[in-house]
């Protein structure tokens, strides 16, 4: 399975902070302050990092670190390669007061996820000044954006072929849903053309594998013989089916075949 992983890590904002809290107020509260209350949105059936902004309260902490605790049925929260089983700040693991820092977490929204947001509930631990280690519980919103328009787009509208030859044709087809799993061609004979797929098989499929992932390019091979076609234009009818979130979806759309005057001599 490919992803087309989106980041969506934007810059910290410009944003006035107030750190005029007094001293005893400072002394007894170290908890780092979680800025961010709603992450960057994640599309249903897409995968793509999200930054947590982090602000250091109160004193200086190390080991900083986050875990997700309890996600919504069916989504999966993954960790950078180089913590694995958690995430911890961009620039270090130590927060120090009054330092703003980040750290980031791969969110897998499922398809069927296309009526309600979701709720993650965060662990962050970390190592106070004295040695004592420490944790507390967080919680953040992440919108989920719902596809609209269609799954893909279709850039091949006509093929040509000589009239007498049989010859391989491509349609070419660009994904716009985040993934299109099992992506299988049919396409209907007409009077004088028969069809031909790869391996003698009853369909074909995209050359690169059977997934079409959001912005992927890839194209769809199949034979047309027309050794018994006059010259003229015939119309094929393509039935493309695929799934959407597990779902079994299809749709059709036409390429007209310009039939040429065949070899000569």
């Amino acid at each position: 399975m490919k992803y087309r992983i989106a980041l969506l890590i934007s810059a910290l904002a410009a944003t006035t902070i107030v750190l005029g809290a007094s001293p005893a107020l400072a002394a007894s509260n170290s908890d780092p302050e979680l800025l961010t209350e709603k992450t960057a949105a994640v599309m249903a059936g897409d995968t793509a990092w999200v930054a947590l902004n982090w602000l250091g309260e109160g004193g200086d902490v190390t080991d900083f670190g986050v875990v997700a605790r309890s996600i919504p049925k069916g989504w999966r929260v993954e960790y950078p390669e180089n913590t694995v089983d958690h995430t911890s700040l961009y620039w270090d693991a130590d927060l120090a007061k009054g330092e703003i820092d980040f750290t980031a977490l791969r969110i897998s929204v499922p398809a069927s996820e296309r009526d309600r947001d979701g709720t993650i509930h965060l662990r962050a631990h970390w190592t106070e000044r004295d040695g004592k280690e420490r944790h507390k519980e967080y919680k953040i919103e992440v919108p989920v954006a719902r596809h609209s328009g269609a799954d893909f787009e279709v850039l091949t509208d006509s093929v040509s072929v000589a009239s007498g030859e049989a010859a391989w044709v491509d349609v070419t087809y660009t994904g716009s849903y985040p993934e299109l799993g099992d992506f299988t061609l049919t396409v209907s004979e007409a009077p004088g053309l028969t069809i031909v797929y790869p391996g003698y098989g009853d369909h074909t499929s995209l050359n690169a594998d059977t997934t079409l992932d959001r912005g992927e390019t890839d194209v769809a091979r199949f034979m047309i013989d027309a050794t018994a076609a006059e010259p003229g234009t015939v119309e094929l009818e393509v039935t493309v089916r695929y799934t959407k979130g597990g779902d079994p979806e299809s749709m059709t759309h036409v390429v007209v075949v310009e039939i040429t005057g065949g070899a000569t001599g």
